[in-house]
């Protein structure tokens, strides 16, 4: 007897518990809690049953109410198929943040070739998608034929994302031959998930160098160990003529090329001089401190959200349409401290 009345306490409350407590239909409290637009229920009746649910805490079930509605509260959020780097990692907080607070939830789902996205937004149902890098041509017709908003993915989107990534690295190797540095060296990562980023930093990198009539940048990929960084840097100060400055893929691997130096006894940035990407907040504390590029990913996907955010408002009739159009070219900048 006694574990029949702890089931029953323990029982999740329902809505026709609520429909009860409030006197109205299991019909008119499924309107009232899902919001269902076009239905004349009074204002008081309204009130009624949201006070009943208040009262017996009913907390309504995410799948009943995405079938009651069509849709759901969700927003995806398409991540590409690479590691949860530092960037991206403060891409996925600050959107996660935004989001919330507009009373929205998000799913960040790694999106890899080869799956099936209209599966995905057809057993989610998501009020929008978007990503922050490229989504492939087959998935944005998945996405429209499922009636799917998409948005913040440019239709050139791998292109996109190669000229960001070039920005970047052209910032960098920009920065050390202003410096007098003539023969730099691109250190890159040696992860193949990273290659499209990759490769669009070099493209920068190489990039100025041409227009500073500059020799071409070596490209060297090192691990992110000492014993890899310490052999990368006895071949750089080695070479002839001697290469002198380093671009780094990330700020990782610039604090790996700064233990690699320390290890020959060497000092940035009078043997070698060394810039990296994220500005972490590691590199305020390295030996030196460490020149960096920030990418203000935080200031990109608080945008991307808020894009999301009014695109979603104005289809289910919160607030009027339209939204600014997202920056297509890079709000990157240079950190500049004591490595360079």
């Amino acid at each position: 007897m006694v574990q029949g009345r702890s089931r029953a306490r323990s029982a999740r409350v329902t809505l026709k518990d609520v429909a009860d407590r409030a006197g109205v239909s299991l019909s008119t409290a499924s309107y009232v809690m899902n919001d269902v637009a076009g239905q004349s229920i009074p204002a008081p009746t309204r009130e009624r049953v949201r006070r009943a649910a208040d009262d017996l805490h009913y907390i309504p079930s995410a799948a009943a109410r995405t079938l009651a509605r069509g849709r759901s509260d969700t927003i995806l959020v398409l991540l590409p198929d690479e590691p949860i780097t530092f960037s991206l990692a403060r891409f996925i907080d600050t959107f996660g943040e935004v989001v919330a607070r507009a009373g929205y939830e998000v799913i960040f789902r790694e999106h890899a070739s080869g799956t099936s996205l209209a599966q995905v937004a057809c057993a989610l149902a998501p009020l929008a998608v978007t990503s922050p890098g490229p989504v492939a041509a087959a998935d944005r017709a998945a996405l429209k034929a499922a009636g799917v908003a998409l948005v913040g993915a440019p239709e050139d989107g791998v292109l996109a994302v190669h000229d960001l990534q070039a920005s970047i690295g052209y910032l960098q190797a920009t920065h050390l031959l202003d410096r007098g540095h003539e023969r730099i060296v691109y250190a890159g990562s040696n992860d193949p998930r990273l290659s499209v980023l990759q490769r669009g930093r070099c493209a920068g990198v190489e990039r100025a160098c041409r227009e500073r009539s500059a020799a071409p940048a070596s490209l060297e990929v090192i691990a992110l160990d000492v014993d890899s960084a310490t052999e990368a840097v006895a071949r750089w100060v080695s070479a002839q003529p001697r290469l002198s400055g380093v671009c780094t893929f990330d700020d990782d691997h610039a604090l790996a090329v700064l233990a690699g130096m320390r290890a020959h006894h060497l000092a940035a940035p009078a043997d070698l001089a060394v810039i990296g990407v994220n500005n972490l907040a590691s590199g305020r504390f390295s030996d030196p401190p460490l020149t960096s590029v920030d990418q203000s990913d935080d200031v990109n996907a608080r945008e991307l959200a808020n894009a999301v955010i009014s695109v979603v408002r104005a289809s289910t009739g919160d607030s009027p349409g339209g939204y600014q159009p997202l920056a297509t070219t890079s709000r990157a900048f240079l950190v500049q401290r004591s490595s360079t």
